[in-house]
């Protein structure tokens, strides 16, 4: 399994920290972790509708001393 990505997204505004994740995702493989380190506070209510929208898994929604910390994990591809 490929190491976990992280994006530091601490003091950018909205909607950057949503769009330095999805340029992450991209480039992650299926299944593979991304953490994203933000201090703006509309950064959750982003992530959460764009993955409600995407399918990729919301696994952790944590505070750090000094910004937020969500980890979402890929969707694997679906079969077919």
């Amino acid at each position: 399994m490929p190491e976990e990505r992280q994006v530091d997204a601490r003091g950018l505004s909205c909607p950057e920290p949503l769009e330095a994740l999805i340029r992450t995702i991209r480039e992650a493989e299926p299944g593979e972790a991304v953490e994203l380190l933000s201090t703006d506070p509309s950064t959750e209510m982003d992530v959460r509708t764009w993955l409600e929208k995407t399918g990729h898994e919301l696994e952790e929604v944590s505070q750090r001393e000094d910004a937020d910390l969500f980890r979402v994990r890929k969707r694997r591809r679906l079969r077919g």
